[in-house]
């Protein structure tokens, strides 16, 4: 393992993956991730974030991401005074993140970083597939690569 300080902008090139780091909106100093892979998948790994910059949504301009990860910490709780995103500001970052071409009609879109405060998964997932978006158990495994996203299940 190699731990690397990164601040949004640097570039780490690690085992065939680079790794580039945005910026993310949260009380700590916190990074997104833009990784691509030796086989050109590409995945946008972004939790522990309110609504993104600006900075990060021109970042990943174009992007056409095979996976979005996205934080939906939560759920209903509007009044939560936190950066962190919600069902109310969720679809808003899809739709950000769609104007500019990271998310495309083949993107695999995955809430992540999910609380109590989501309601039950059969609701949260109808609620997330009205925005192109799902859930998936936890220990999944899910795969980014060209072609789209491939969700194997188990382990």
């Amino acid at each position: 393992m190699t731990l690397a300080a990164v601040e949004p902008g640097d570039v780490l090139d690690l085992a065939g993956y680079r790794v580039r780091a945005l910026a993310a909106d949260h009380e700590v100093p916190t990074v997104l991730y833009d990784v691509t892979g030796p086989d050109g998948g590409r995945l946008l790994y972004a939790t522990d974030s309110g609504p993104l910059p600006v900075a990060t949504v021109e970042a990943a301009r174009g992007a056409d991401y095979d996976l979005v990860l996205l934080e939906q910490t939560f759920g209903d709780l509007r009044d939560h005074a936190t950066s962190h995103l919600d069902l109310g500001t969720f679809p808003d970052q899809l739709a950000r993140l769609r104007a500019v071409g990271a998310i495309t009609e083949t993107t695999d879109v995955v809430a992540v970083h999910l609380s109590h405060h989501n309601p039950p998964i059969a609701e949260l997932d109808r609620r997330l597939a009205e925005h192109g978006a799902r859930t998936v158990p936890d220990g999944s495994t899910v795969i980014a690569g060209p072609g789209g996203a491939v969700l194997l299940r188990g382990a």
